[in-house]
């Protein structure tokens, strides 16, 4: 479940399904609809919605409209603020792919001065400075994460002159993914071993 994160199996309550568009003349074909499907999570009662946009059989798509948020929620160690950039670039991911990268590379750069400590002039200098925290793949990863938030602030910054950089799907949730795999770099496993110490402290 996004809501309470819990592993469950959902309960359909409510369909509905609106047409969309009108039917092209002289064609069996069915009309453009919107089919939305609500469910409810029996752990926490709450509502997750999805929509289908259907043109005909073999053109479909689905996605989650409610809640826009991520399904892998930032450890809870995670500073609220930066935990809510993040999630910030979650929730927009459907809306904006440009304002997802752009918030996601705001994360990134939070993460490097608040939590890390690295403070340079540019990011890429910030994200070299913490080769020595960080594995090599990670720094490279951010980097490439740095370039798609700076494509979608400088649309204009591309190597043909005149030529918009647009922001494409994969590339967007991969920045959001890069985000949380540095959270998890820097804090999986922070809060059970600190349980288990002082499980072991406070034995007989």
């Amino acid at each position: 479940c996004p809501h309470c994160l819990h592993l469950v199996r959902f309960e359909r309550v409510k369909d509905l399904l609106i047409d969309a568009g009108e039917q092209e003349p002289f064609e069996d074909s069915p009309r453009p609809s919107r089919h939305f499907m609500f469910y409810e999570c029996p752990n926490c009662c709450d509502v997750i919605v999805w929509m289908r946009w259907s043109t005909c059989e073999a053109d479909r798509t689905f996605d989650r409209i409610y809640p826009l948020r991520s399904n892998h929620l930032p450890p809870d160690a995670v500073p609220k603020h930066i935990a809510l950039a993040y999630d910030e670039a979650c929730r927009v991911f459907p809306v904006s792919l440009n304002a997802s990268a752009a918030l996601a590379r705001r994360a990134l750069q939070m993460i490097l001065r608040e939590i890390l400590g690295v403070t340079k002039a540019s990011l890429s200098e910030e994200i070299d400075a913490a080769d020595s925290k960080l594995p090599a793949w990670l720094i490279k990863g951010l980097h490439a994460l740095r370039k798609v938030g700076n494509f979608a602030l400088h649309p204009y910054n591309t190597e043909v002159v005149g030529e918009v950089r647009e922001t494409a799907e994969r590339e967007a949730a991969l920045t959001i993914s890069l985000v949380a795999a540095l959270f998890q770099h820097l804090y999986a496993g922070r809060n059970e071993s600190v349980e288990l110490e002082k499980l072991l402290e406070d034995r007989p």
